[in-house]
């Protein structure tokens, strides 16, 4: 097990993208929220400034409804990767695989164009 985890920090080490002191390197975060608490409190323009003030490039947000996510991608979609959650509510969280309503949620989602 030792070797495989030191053979894939090698491999890792030797396709990660090389700097030299003091280059900054581009951010992608791969897990951000906009859920509707936050609405109230940022709007998408100030969820942008942190994001560009924090050196981020990209985000993948997602968001409770799927509102708030799309409302950041309309603001900037070069900055925003969508990700859709199968969630209206956060009540959707324990049974959303097995409930109907959340599958025609979903559905009616991607029938909208956004997601891929």
């Amino acid at each position: 097990m030792l070797v495989l985890i030191a053979l894939v920090s090698v491999v890792v080490g030797f396709w990660a993208p090389q700097s030299t002191a003091g280059e900054r390197l581009p951010i992608f975060d791969t897990h951000a929220h906009y859920s509707r608490p936050a609405w109230e409190v940022y709007t998408p323009k100030q969820i942008l400034k942190i994001l560009e003030v924090a050196g981020v490039e990209r985000a993948l947000i997602s968001s409770t409804p799927d509102d708030g996510t799309l409302e950041l991608y309309r603001t900037d979609p070069r900055r925003i990767a969508l990700n859709l959650r199968p969630y209206r509510t956060r009540e959707d969280m324990s049974g959303w695989a097995k409930d109907q309503e959340v599958f025609n949620y979903i559905s009616g989602r991607l029938k909208r164009g956004f997601y891929k």
